[in-house]
């Protein structure tokens, strides 16, 4: 059973009230342009090879800069200063995105975006500090569900801004939050319990060499793959060309996001009842369900259905893969394997759209849904066999 969140203490309820507002912000600052972001850089004359990179941009900075991130603060022993600073390097991409005037400057600022978006792996061990003794999957679980209600509000308000005012205003509002969340977060503690440690390259291969670690990396990849190839990326670009407006871009990358938040709040329910083993197994197969059927769908209607159906399967995994993470190793390296874990996933969202892209330019969009589809078909079928013996299944309840 796990401890309620009422049973802290009061500063205790004060700081998880206040890092909750924050990353609400955070995430609403990183999501509102998103669902016009594919379109946008269309309109500024971009192939969709490069609208894949521009998408991918995001996950390129974060793979560079998640594990040296997850490094510094364990070897610092900090975790808030770097959280701030993430916010208004978040607030300088924002701006310079708004003011892009090609499509290469959107690679460039989608790119700080990124480098912004890498000091989650601070945020996560610092908001699981304030839940001492509980499993990590609790508060990592409201972690998730804060960050999805952030890009469920920013998603759904990114393309009613775009058609009310402007394709950049999307972008202004992104810098705006970016603020706000930078002084709410400046305000509850740093981790008490982290302490300065030395992080050497044989312990970060220790920890990297962890089963259920390695098995968190691999799925975080596929996973990030499609859904930035997707979601994030050609399934507006297929909407648009069905006829949706700018409002109904932002409303079909909710449709993901919804569902993806209520399953973030039923994820540590679901794997107490059904196991880790079958909650990887069951968001594996709704996401890959959520994507292949793409090309078949004709209308808006079915493409809100899939997007539903994806959202639930990362709302099942995402949970899951971060507390498996760092569930793999001792609390004094927690920052640095789940920075091993984000730069992984992060390597998913940059390859995804940029190998996509490529593939629309020469076959077509429906040849994206079938690839990033079959690869999620693809890593359920090689879970179902790896997580039955050896030291997964030993390790998975």
């Amino acid at each position: 059973m796990h401890p309620a969140v009422t049973a802290a203490d009061p500063p205790s309820r004060r700081n998880v009230v206040l890092f909750a507002i924050g990353i609400l912000c955070y995430w609403a600052a990183m999501y509102v342009y998103v669902p016009i972001f594919s379109v946008y850089a269309e309109t500024l004359g971009a192939r969709m090879s490069v609208v894949g990179l521009a998408v991918g941009a995001y996950g390129l900075t974060q793979m560079l800069t998640r594990v040296p991130v997850g490094i510094w603060s364990d070897a610092m022993g900090k975790r808030r200063g770097i959280v701030v600073a993430g916010m208004l390097t978040c607030a300088v991409g924002a701006a310079g995105l708004a003011v892009s005037p090609s499509p290469a400057w959107l690679v460039v600022f989608r790119g700080v975006m990124g480098l912004a978006a890498a000091t989650w792996v601070c945020s996560t061990v610092l908001f699981t500090s304030y839940f001492p003794g509980s499993d990590p999957s609790l508060p990592l679980s409201i972690m998730s569900l804060m960050s999805a209600l952030g890009q469920v509000a920013g998603t759904s308000s990114g393309g009613l801004l775009a058609q009310h005012f402007g394709w950049t205003a999307p972008f202004w509002v992104s810098m705006i939050l970016s603020i706000v969340a930078a002084l709410v977060l400046r305000l509850p503690p740093d981790d008490t319990t982290a302490k300065p440690a030395t992080v050497s390259q044989a312990s970060l291969l220790r920890i990297a060499r962890a089963p259920l670690l390695l098995l968190s990396c691999g799925v975080g990849i596929i996973v990030y793959f499609a859904t930035f190839s997707t979601v994030y990326g050609f399934t507006p670009v297929l909407a648009e060309r069905m006829g949706a407006t700018r409002a109904e871009l932002g409303f079909l990358t909710t449709a993901a996001l919804l569902t993806y938040s209520v399953f973030t709040i039923l994820a540590p329910r679901l794997i107490r009842r059904l196991g880790e083993r079958q909650t990887l197994l069951l968001g594996l197969l709704a996401t890959t369900v959520g994507i292949l059927p793409t090309p078949l769908v004709g209308a808006l209607g079915g493409l809100y259905i899939l997007q539903a159906l994806n959202g639930i399967g990362r709302g099942m995994l995402y949970p899951l893969m971060m507390s498996l993470s760092i569930k793999a190793v001792t609390p004094p390296d927690r920052a640095s394997a789940m920075g091993i874990f984000q730069a992984s996933y992060a390597f998913g969202m940059f390859i995804g759209p940029w190998i996509s892209g490529g593939l629309a330019d020469s076959l077509g969009l429906a040849s994206v849904f079938i690839l990033c589809g079959g690869l999620c078909l693809g890593c359920f079928l090689v879970c179902i066999p790896l997580t039955r013996q050896g030291p997964l299944h030993a390790e998975l309840r």
